[in-house]
């Protein structure tokens, strides 16, 4: 088992790094694909009306092994908007 921490920017105040234990780096990354399946599912709205997210897979020496960035390809302003139309 070694751990892995995820660094997460979501466009909320920065916490710390959430670190586990997993069986192969391939483990780490399908959960890292987990956790950001689940930020846009709680908050798709807060998604829209900030900057790209970014969630970040480290090794045990906190260098970087896998990275997902997610972003809208419109202005997010408008999207919000027409979603409340």
């Amino acid at each position: 088992m070694s751990r892995f921490y995820f660094k997460v920017n979501d466009g909320t105040p920065a916490s710390d790094d959430v670190s586990a234990d997993f069986a192969s780096e391939q483990s780490a990354v399908l959960a890292a694909v987990q956790l950001a399946g689940e930020l846009l599912r709680e908050a798709p709205e807060r998604f829209l009306r900030t900057q790209p997210w970014r969630i970040a897979v480290l090794g045990e020496s906190r260098d970087e092994r896998f990275a997902i960035d997610l972003a809208t390809g419109q202005s997010a302003g408008s999207l919000v908007a027409s979603a409340n139309d």
